[in-house]
């Protein structure tokens, strides 16, 4: 019977124990990878939808424009935007990762 409590109790203490953690960003990979898996055939088909009406074809040229670009360079100078960095970082979230995704798509 004490060997049987014993090794109730280690195993109790193995599942207590802290797991390890992966960072913010690979959750995210991890996500866009089950939305592309997914639902990537949906995805191209309303965009294909949507490429058909003018205002969409708008709003795309101008997420690729420089003008947008300066835009978010823009916003990054800001001391709001530096702060809301500065909090995710010290919370484990590697913002810079995503901030370094959004400007390689732009």
């Amino acid at each position: 019977m004490k060997v049987f409590v014993t090794l109730l109790a280690v195993l109790a203490l193995g599942y207590s124990a802290p797991q390890t953690r992966h960072q913010f960003h690979d959750h995210y990979e991890e996500f866009l990878n089950i939305i592309a898996d997914e639902a990537r055939e949906d995805l191209d088909e309303l965009t294909a939808t949507y490429m058909q009406f003018e205002e969409f074809q708008a709003g795309i040229e101008y997420l690729m424009s420089p003008r947008f670009r300066n835009l978010v360079y823009e916003m990054e100078d800001l001391p709001e935007f530096k702060s809301m960095v500065e909090f995710m970082e010290t919370h484990n979230i590697d913002i810079l990762y995503f901030i370094n995704e959004i400007n390689e798509a732009v």
